[in-house]
């Protein structure tokens, strides 16, 4: 048993497959624990992969995004805002505005925190209100953000 356990980790890596490498063995026993069929079984180590995969790609796009990490919806003081921009922001933290496809500006004076919402990586308000953003909600930005070249004079 050992030697097959041995053998399909490595074909799974072999295949590029490294979560159900890693979970098939502990899934196996959970499943003939719980008697489920053989699809059932799959399914789980399948979903294992997936999860794994887009845990990793949300990461690679966070870490190419340059996000700052410190700035999330839970750091940003919105009594700072006027009742109106905390009001403006709510759809903002829901998601609504994806739905709908609507861009969004921030306009104002410098220094009055513009950038902060526009920047939160933790968009986990958003997932929760159901907005797809192509990705399992989670902590991770809407759209990965490239920084533009600056040039030097």
């Amino acid at each position: 048993m050992a030697d097959r356990h041995a053998d399909l980790r490595t074909m799974l890596r072999t295949l590029k497959l490294p979560a159900m490498a890693d979970h098939f063995a502990d899934l196996a026993l959970k499943a003939a624990k719980a008697n489920l069929t053989h699809e059932a079984f799959l399914s789980e180590v399948v979903q294992c992969e997936l999860t794994q995969r887009e845990e990793r790609r949300i990461a690679r796009l966070l870490h190419q995004s340059a996000l700052p990490q410190e700035k999330t919806f839970r750091t940003l003081q919105l009594d700072r805002f006027p009742a109106l921009i905390r009001q403006q922001l709510e759809p903002l933290r829901s998601g609504a505005f994806l739905d709908e496809a609507v861009n969004v500006l921030a306009v104002g004076k410098p220094g009055t925190g513009k950038p902060h919402p526009s920047q939160c990586p933790d968009w986990t308000e958003c997932s929760a209100h159901g907005a797809d953003r192509g990705h399992r909600p989670d902590a991770s930005p809407v759209r990965p953000h490239t920084p533009l070249p600056r040039h030097h004079h």
